[in-house]
């Protein structure tokens, strides 16, 4: 049965071991208990707790994270990406398909980012979502559904 890791927040099937073929933590037991970093996927429904994604100190301070999506003829594979872009170009004059940007406001201490210790661990261009690995006591303040448990 396919479960959700609680660290990459992948929906997999287990391996023997109670590990994730996608991230290769452990999944079950004391590994999970025990984690104090876990993925959370933003922007989230509901109400954010006032509390630092890195350390879990209560904070009112929210960073914005913007990832821009690459234009999506530069993704095809080799001559054919560059020759949709060229193809694109000579009919429309343009070199970009279309152009994405995820903006995100994550609630982030002073000191943590001075650090830079918050950067998004992974971004879903297909969802328009970014994961964080967030603080246990961030985690536990999210509405159930908002941190993929």
């Amino acid at each position: 049965m396919l479960e959700q890791c609680p660290y990459c927040l992948g929906r997999v099937l287990p391996q023997s071991d109670g590990g994730c073929p996608s991230c290769q933590m452990q999944m079950t037991g004391d590994a999970v208990k025990n984690a104090t970093m876990l993925a959370v996927r933003f922007p989230m429904a509901g109400k954010m707790p006032c509390m630092c994604v890195g350390c879990g100190r209560n904070t009112s301070r929210r960073q914005l994270f913007v990832e821009t999506l690459a234009d999506e003829a530069s993704e095809l594979p080799g001559c054919l990406g560059a020759f949709s872009t060229m193809l694109l170009y000579m009919v429309f004059g343009a070199t970009k398909v279309s152009e994405r940007k995820i903006r995100v406001k994550v609630p982030v201490c002073d000191e943590c980012a001075h650090r830079r210790a918050v950067p998004p661990w992974k971004v879903e261009s297909q969802e328009g979502t970014m994961l964080f690995l967030c603080h246990e006591r961030f985690r536990k303040h999210l509405p159930r559904q908002a941190g993929g448990s």
